[in-house]
């Protein structure tokens, strides 16, 4: 079997739709999933705010549809072991769970290769590589690459010296982690690339290059262009498409503030406080002596409290958000009906009528955030309301009330617009094909051995000569230079001595580049470098196939899952 990014783009594909895999499930289970799930995502979110799964239609067929590769994602108990291993792995790696899909991903993850590994019969990892996961743990690492068993010893006490998870328990998810790590390899294998490869980086990484790099700064460049009325005119039905006024909704909202269930949580126990800041203590880390510093809970506790406090506070709101959208549910009640009005009327939940949002608004209508607003776009008669969505101060309930077209604007009303935009058109055009002559005289000059800085400068650009610049170790702090990396580590690796770059565009200034010198790997770069460098380039090759092969099988137990309905 051949494997694509198909998976890939199914995971970008329902991120925009705001539907996770997860979140299909839970459709067609009803609100006894929704509420584990809930329940598993909002506490495993107490700094990062995600979507609270979506509530939808019903499908009897999925009575029968629970798992997902032999793991049951309605049973309360396999969702939490499955988000704990995958907090450990994120932990273990040094990493950090910002996303509500990333969580999704890691789970549903976790869940693949973990059935992998039983259909092989591989049921555990050795001493050794359990050993081996451990040591190359970049939470266990010293600054040069070694296991720290400081930090190792330090994890252990801040978990299991406070309660928080026994010695076995701990033992039992790092193993969990390192059988899935072992299969994720499994599936990349050896990550082959050809010497040539190799060498290839080893000498770009390592060398070192001499240039010269020409400027044309497009905010200094002023053209004088005659705005015709006719070219106006033709230039808005050329691109009458870019002035489109975008389809919209008109919403009702209702918010939830944290603030108002605040009064009512009570406040945690010190093994409550304990254990939130030990799963949460990248939270705290500071700056000590220019290095990552975490403080101790003592010195903490009431900012931990705090924050604890404002979760518990954040989930209640999301409770009371997610009642709505179950008795909308359950009622079956269609968008705009007395029903919906009813259910809202009992609650005493106000709601609040928005401007019309469009598509293409730069901004959100006063008083709703960008996010809200984003969720309310994606609606329609039969999905006419949004998950709870969770904010920094409270959660909001979005409802849509009315769907609204786009349309095409008359010349007159964007007339002002057109021709801002059609001057910009025009000085691209004209800024392009200067750089176009300028970087053709500037490799004739040099052919002919004049200089390339000379004749750039009488040109009106600017001019960086730099030296022993390194495309690894930023050694240049010329902030043009710097500005430019990307132009210039995408031009240098192809170009011979001697040879001038056509003109580059990046911000939209204009970057060319006259190579002068490359120097290869002095015997300071040794062979356990270019060892080191082949490694890497392997082990991206192997996890860039492992992870396509992986979204490959989500996609394809989430095509069967759709198959149903």
């Amino acid at each position: 079997m051949t494997y694509t990014n198909a998976g890939l783009k199914y995971v970008l594909l329902k991120n925009f739709s705001m539907i996770t895999w997860i979140q299909l499930v839970l459709q067609k289970h009803h609100k006894s999933v929704f509420s584990v799930l809930l329940v598993v995502i909002i506490i495993a979110f107490v700094f990062t705010i995600g979507q609270v799964p979506f509530l939808g239609d019903r499908n009897s067929a999925w009575d029968e549809h629970k798992d997902f590769y032999g793991f049951d994602l309605s049973n309360q108990a396999v969702v939490s072991q499955l988000q704990t291993c995958a907090f450990y792995e994120a932990i273990l790696g040094g990493m950090q769970i910002q996303t509500q899909q990333q969580l999704t991903r890691m789970i549903l993850r976790q869940a693949y290769l973990l059935s992998l590994a039983k259909d092989l019969n591989i049921r555990q990892v050795s001493e050794a590589e359990l050993r081996d996961y451990v040591q190359k743990a970049p939470i266990f690492l010293n600054p040069d690459g070694t296991f720290s068993t400081q930090l190792w010893n330090k994890f252990k006490q801040e978990r299991i010296g406070t309660g928080r998870i026994s010695d076995e328990s701990l033992t039992f998810i790092i193993a969990q982690n390192a059988l899935v790590s072992k299969m994720s390899k499994l599936l990349g294998g050896p990550g082959y690339v050809f010497k040539s490869e190799v060498e290839r980086e080893y000498n770009q990484s390592y060398g070192t290059w001499d240039f010269n790099l020409a400027i044309l700064e497009y905010d200094d460049f002023k053209p004088e262009i005659k705005v015709d009325p006719a070219a106006l005119e033709n230039y808005f039905k050329a691109n009458i498409e870019n002035y489109r006024v975008g389809e919209g909704v008109v919403l009702e909202t209702a918010f939830f503030p944290a603030s108002k269930y605040a009064s009512s949580v009570k406040a945690p126990s010190q093994e409550e406080i304990a254990a939130f800041y030990g799963a949460n203590m990248r939270k705290y880390a500071t700056q000590k002596d220019g290095k990552p510093f975490i403080p101790q809970l003592s010195d903490v506790s009431e900012k931990v409290k705090a924050d604890i406090l404002a979760d518990v506070a954040l989930r209640q709101a999301a409770t009371a958000a997610e009642e709505l959208a179950i008795a909308i549910y359950d009622s079956g009640a269609k968008m705009n009906s007395p029903e919906v009005r009813k259910i809202f009327s009992d609650a005493k939940v106000e709601l609040k009528k928005s401007d019309v949002i469009r598509t293409t608004d730069k901004s959100a209508p006063k008083g709703i955030p960008e996010n809200v607003a984003a969720a309310g776009l994606q609606l329609d008669e039969n999905s006419f309301y949004t998950d709870p969505i969770p904010v920094s101060d409270g959660v909001w309930f979005v409802m849509l009330v009315q769907k609204v077209d786009s349309y095409l604007p008359k010349f007159a009303d964007v007339k002002q617009q057109v021709e801002k935009d059609y001057l910009e058109s025009q000085k691209q055009k004209l800024f392009a094909e200067r750089g176009a002559t300028l970087d053709a005289a500037l490799a004739k000059a040099v052919a002919e051995g004049k200089s390339f800085a000379d004749v750039a400068k009488a040109s009106g650009a600017k001019v960086e000569a730099v030296k022993n610049f390194s495309l690894t170790k930023f050694s240049s702090t010329a902030p043009a230079v710097m500005n430019a990396y990307s132009v210039i580590r995408s031009e240098l690796p192809k170009m011979k001595v001697g040879g001038v770059s056509k003109m580059q565009t990046l911000s939209k200034n204009g970057y060319i580049v006259n190579l002068v010198k490359f120097t290869k790997p002095s015997e300071q770069a040794t062979a356990a470098d270019y060892k080191k460098l082949a490694q890497s380039i392997e082990m991206a090759f192997s996890a860039f196939s492992s992870n396509t092969v992986v979204g490959d099988m989500i996609e394809k137990e989430s095509g069967a899952a759709e198959a149903v309905e």
